[in-house]
């Protein structure tokens, strides 16, 4: 196949004589070339547009223009400069010789023709015009990714002369090819960063290493863009440093988006406070002997009857209301900066930790007293109107305190200010508690929850329910995610947050998520079997199941017991189990994309939302998490984090599904944003397989789906 899709290479013949052409196609057609002919020179760079020949064999002796002429424009022309030009010269015209090479030529035959050796320079020719054309295609696609991905490359030799640069660089810098010098370079540079470029080149030159580092450049209007160089030295032939050349990108928009998810991450949107991940980090800091002496007080808070506030008057004052108690709450614990003693407080935290819970670390904190003075000025701050929207709102808190020392254990210490919580809520609210050793009631309530989970699976009380994802491109059914449900004699249908929690503590989550997954695989494999789909199916994956040394050998069981090609079946997992240990997490990931299977990113946004870990880890699509979904229209900033989310993730190649989409408005906002699926009440609650079925089969037929039992169930599924 030639540079131009033909299977045999194309010589245009140019000559005046009828006889010699008829030589040439006979000889040149037996050797296996296509030809095409011209008998004057009068339209010869027209042709050559019209069939674009491999190989031109040109006459210099034509009539109306000569042969010299048609190579210089051959030259000349932007769509043909590349095709080879090979003159037909006389056998002792020398001058010609050199004239054709000046005009452009790329090699010459001398009259009368020796056929064999022309078969040979000819098919030389050739094969050195697709090592040219294949050059030519590799630079343009390098340079074509080097302008989409703002990469510039340079070069500085050992004088600090820069010898080149490309428009790229020159475009990062800000500068017209005039001022491309190292002066001007450096000048753009943040202060505090040329010491760093200065010893990395410096490093480079006396080591011979290659670099990478980042750097600023700081302009006129105090903005900052943000660079990525990487360098290496060049050597010139004896060995030695000759200068150093190398790449650099403007990674500022990355960087921003980056910094955005980073706080994201640690903060909590609706509030500004820190979330639970930063909550948690905080106390294991002041655990330890050094930073809290004295031992401290985690004080856990709820909100009374807050769903009122919502039902009543609508989810943006309930918003506002949480923001503004967030901000008493902050002016409680830091009411004072220093204690009675004149002991630093600094180490004080209130975080939100979820709806409207909040969680306060108080540092320095010796007795009782001194908590329960934190936990009197708290009730009595809350307690005073809020003014919103015009209308005084009246709330109460109910708070569960604990003392701790430098021997407790962080996540123990939640639980017990949780339990503390819930016993100041039975206490008629608006009141607090220590927590006390005999404050069991609910632990007993979660040992007869773990009793009777062990007995679930055997005694077959463990169902699964399936949501469907719907695609916004052509709005069919494309998947579902299989939810596990706990149909228990006597407390009726449990949802996964009431047992999955005490799953993952004792060890039962392991042979759970096992029966899961081959019920889930053989109930897909089925509808398949019926014609149902085919639908990707969705099974969620908690943490001990993914650190399980066998969960490769059980998911490749459950794909093949089930006879169901496992590009059908998707894993998700949570951010938090992926960073647990990267290393294992990329072993694990490795070795389940070997099986065939796909892997999403469960509740992105909720987590480290690091676009490191995306571009390391093998995704194939992430989930956003419903709390960005749930008031994207009516707040701006979530609206933009989904945005941003959607731009990263199709920038990476991964596909975006939205959790918890409930209105038709969010509907529409993700299908214009570029969504590529959703799933949530908007759609369809979690349901039965038969209902799933039906579903299915209405919707593809144009026919609403009956109701069923599943619309009856809780939004808290």
């Amino acid at each position: 196949m030639s540079e131009n899709g033909r299977h045999s290479p194309l010589i245009l013949v140019v000559d005046d004589d009828s006889t010699q052409r008829a030589l040439l196609r006979r000889a040149l057609e037996n050797d296996g070339f296509q030809v095409e002919e011209v008998a004057d020179g009068a339209h010869v760079v027209h042709v050559v547009r019209r069939v674009m020949p491999d190989i031109l064999l040109l006459d210099v002796v034509l009539p109306h223009v000569d042969g010299f002429t048609i190579c210089a424009k051959i030259r000349e022309d932007e769509w043909s400069k590349n095709i080879p030009v090979v003159m037909l010269t006389g056998l002792e015209d020398t001058a010609s010789i050199q004239r054709a090479y000046q005009a452009g030529a790329t090699d010459f035959i001398t009259k009368p023709v020796n056929w064999q050796i022309l078969n040979q320079r000819l098919q030389y020719i050739q094969r050195a015009s697709e090592n040219t054309w294949k050059l030519l295609r590799s630079e343009a696609r390098l340079a074509h990714a080097q302008r989409i991905s703002n990469l510039g490359s340079w070069e500085i030799d050992l004088g600090g002369t820069v010898t080149h640069m490309s428009d790229e660089t020159r475009e990062v810098f800000r500068l017209t090819e005039e001022e491309v010098t190292l002066e001007t370079l450096s000048r753009s540079i943040h202060p505090e960063d040329l010491q760093l470029i200065s010893d990395a080149r410096s490093r480079a030159l006396t080591a011979g290493d290659p670099y990478e580092i980042h750097y600023r450049l700081l302009w006129s209007d105090d903005s900052v863009s943000f660079i990525h160089e990487q360098a290496e030295v060049k050597l010139n032939r004896d060995g030695k440093p000759a200068g150093i050349v190398g790449t650099i990108q403007d990674v500022s928009e990355r960087r921003r988006l980056e910094q955005k998810l980073e706080h994201l991450a640690y903060n909590d949107l609706l509030t500004g406070l820190p979330n639970r991940r930063s909550f948690k980090a905080a106390l294991e800091h002041a655990l330890k002997p050094a930073h809290s002496p004295g031992g401290g007080a985690v004080l856990y808070l709820d909100l009374d009857r807050f769903k009122r506030v919502n039902d009543s008057f609508g989810h943006s004052s309930g918003d506002e209301l949480l923001r503004l108690v967030a901000s008493r709450l902050t002016k409680c614990v830091r009411h004072n900066p220093t204690d009675d003693r004149g002991t630093s407080r600094s180490e004080d935290m209130v975080a939100r930790i979820g709806g409207d819970e909040f969680i306060i670390l108080l540092s320095n904190i010796q007795n009782t007293e001194e908590a329960s003075g934190v936990a009197e000025r708290v009730l009595k701050n809350v307690s005073f109107p809020f003014n919103i929207n015009g209308a005084e709102l009246f709330v109460s808190c109910s708070m569960g305190l604990i003392l701790f020392s430098d021997e407790s254990d962080a996540e123990s210490l939640l639980v017990k200010a949780d339990n503390a919580l819930y016993h100041a809520k039975d206490m008629g609210r608006n009141n607090y508690q220590f927590y006390t050793e005999d404050l069991n009631e609910r632990d007993q309530d979660r040992y007869e929850i773990e009793n009777d989970l062990r007995h679930a699976m055997p005694r077959g009380e463990l169902e699964l329910f399936y949501q469907p994802l719907v695609s916004l491109v052509n709005e069919q059914i494309t998947g579902v995610e299989a939810l596990i449900r706990w149909n228990h004699p006597q407390r009726g249908l449990v949802l996964p947050g009431r047992f999955i929690p005490v799953a993952e503590e004792n060890g039962l989550i392991l042979p759970m998520g096992e029966w899961t997954l081959q019920e889930a695989c053989a109930q897909a494999a089925s509808w398949i079997e019926a014609q149902i789909g085919p639908l990707r199916l969705s099974v969620n994956l908690s943490a001990r199941q993914f650190l399980d040394s066998n969960l490769v050998i059980k998911v490749a069981n459950a794909v093949m017991g089930a006879g169901l090609d496992p590009s059908y079946l998707e894993l998700e997992l949570t951010e938090s189990v992926l960073m647990e240990d990267t290393g294992a997490s990329q072993t694990q990931l490795a070795n389940l994309k070997d099986l065939g299977v796909r892997i999403a990113i469960d509740d992105f946004g909720t987590g480290y939302s690091s676009l490191s870990y995306l571009q390391r880890f093998p995704l194939d699509r992430i989930k956003i998490d419903r709390s960005f979904v749930r008031d994207l229209i009516q707040n701006s900033t979530e609206a933009s984090i989904v945005t941003a989310i959607i731009a990263m993730a199709h920038e990476l190649r991964l596909e975006v599904v939205a959790e918890g989409v409930e209105t038709e408005e969010q509907y529409e906002y993700l299908r214009a944003e570029g969504c590529d699926v959703v799933q949530g009440y908007r759609i369809a609650q979690p349901m039965p397989p038969d209902r799933l079925e039906a579903m299915w089969r209405g919707r593809n037929e144009n026919v609403p789906a009956e109701p069923g039992p599943a619309d009856q169930f809780e939004r808290s599924a």
